[in-house]
């Protein structure tokens, strides 16, 4: 139980350092990022 547990959150863990990989590599898709740095 607990090691499932364990394994679920490393796998989000996982899928929110993808998803911030991509959201890095495609800052197009998020307008807020270029427009916070001209500020």
């Amino acid at each position: 139980m607990l090691s499932c547990i364990l394994s679920t959150s490393l796998y989000l863990c996982f899928l929110e350092v993808t998803n911030l990989l991509l959201t890095l590599m495609q800052p197009r898709k998020n307008s807020c990022i270029p427009f916070c740095f001209q500020q």
